[in-house]
């Protein structure tokens, strides 16, 4: 069975591209522990532009915030290499 998300954290929106209008979409790839916390996350697909490093690092604290149930082999738990995932910076319409 693999990983499931059981707790998710939400990035928040860097407040200097959000008073600006700016939205983005980034994809991060994480790795995930047998006791389902992220051991290591990376951007596999990241933003661009004049904020791309606050986008960024919010993506990535939220991706290290992230809880899972583990993926299981046999029935016991197993890392997990590579679990992607995709986050949103979208403002409200």
């Amino acid at each position: 069975v693999e990983a499931v998300i059981s707790k998710d954290s939400k990035p928040r929106y860097p407040s200097r591209a959000q008073s600006r209008g700016i939205e983005t979409n980034l994809t991060v790839s994480m790795d995930i522990g047998v006791d389902g916390k992220v051991i290591e996350a990376r951007i596999v697909q990241g933003a661009s532009g004049r904020y791309a490093a606050d986008f960024n690092k919010a993506a990535l604290r939220a991706a290290k915030r992230t809880l899972f149930t583990p993926k299981t082999i046999d029935g016991r738990a197993a890392p997990t290499n590579g679990f992607t995932r995709s986050y949103k910076f979208k403002l409200a319409d």
